[in-house]
């Protein structure tokens, strides 16, 4: 997919939000894909945040896993987008979730806390969400 950047965003909304059974490892691929730019936002947004509206591929132990490292590899090169994603996941609502998800999320969490390359907005929100 190349061409209207318009027309690409909503081709990476559509492949994230997809009901087939490797989306995650799709959406992982994708994130190499020539015409993605994590740092643009319109990719950033159709790529990634979608994938956490997919229900059936972000809530799992790899899901969570996936979008933590993006969340730190954001973290240094676009401190603001990297607090969006982390926002969108609803990580910091582990504790109304079933307790089997719950327990991943809050792991993906403690996971995110032990990095000392936070930001001090981001490293708030997660300890806010520890709590």
């Amino acid at each position: 997919a190349t061409g209207d950047p318009m027309v690409l965003n909503k081709w990476f909304q559509t492949q994230a939000l997809s009901d087939l059974p490797d989306v995650l490892e799709h959406v992982q691929r994708l994130t190499q894909h020539p015409n993605f730019r994590a740092t643009n936002v319109g990719n950033f947004r159709s790529l990634l945040m979608a994938f956490c509206l997919n229900a059936n591929a972000f809530h799992c132990k790899e899901g969570y896993a996936f979008i933590g490292s993006v969340i730190l590899q954001m973290d240094g090169a676009a401190p603001q987008l990297a607090k969006e994603l982390f926002q969108s996941t609803k990580l910091m609502n582990w504790k109304s979730y079933p307790e089997h998800l719950g327990g991943l999320m809050k792991a993906e969490l403690e996971h995110l806390s032990t990095s000392k390359t936070l930001n001090k907005e981001l490293a708030a929100a997660i300890d806010q969400a520890l709590r």
